[in-house]
């Protein structure tokens, strides 16, 4: 990492590495879900803002807090696309959140009722970079499947 790449927050391929604190990270996650096949529709928007507002670690974030981290987050997104972010996020996924992340996500990609490939694919890798194990995510899904009518 370069002298400019760090103060910027970009490594020299140009992927994000701005740091990301363990409530931005599982928005990350959510968000990155959101916008896996390319495109953020209103319902996916609305459904990801529902999930984050039901969650205690992000009740003390308050609006203001809320449009920063979701700007941010946003920026990311839309610079180095939804993988990217996911990488980053990984890694700063509070430990006792990464069972709870992955399932929101599935949730998020499942309540449509429609999976798309790219949601599909970007969930497969999540669970494994979480150290969700298979087990837990087939039934995370199973139960996504009935919730959702999938």
């Amino acid at each position: 990492m370069g002298l400019f790449d760090k103060v910027f927050g970009v490594n020299r391929a140009g992927a994000a590495t701005a740091a990301l604190d363990g409530k931005e990270s599982v928005a990350a996650l959510m968000l990155a879900t959101v916008a896996a096949d390319g495109v953020i529709t209103e319902d996916e928007l609305t459904g990801f803002t529902n999930a984050v507002n039901r969650m205690s670690m992000f009740r003390a974030m308050g609006q203001a807090g809320f449009s920063r981290m979701l700007q941010k987050l946003l920026g990311m997104l839309k610079k180095d696309g939804p993988e990217a972010l996911v990488g980053v996020a990984v890694s700063s996924v509070p430990p006792d959140y990464r069972e709870t992340a992955f399932a929101l996500c599935a949730d998020l990609v499942m309540g449509d009722g429609e999976v798309d490939p790219a949601e599909e694919k970007l969930l497969d890798q999540m669970y494994k970079a979480l150290g969700v194990s298979e087990e837990l995510a087939h039934k995370v899904i199973q139960v996504m499947a009935i919730k959702n009518k999938v």
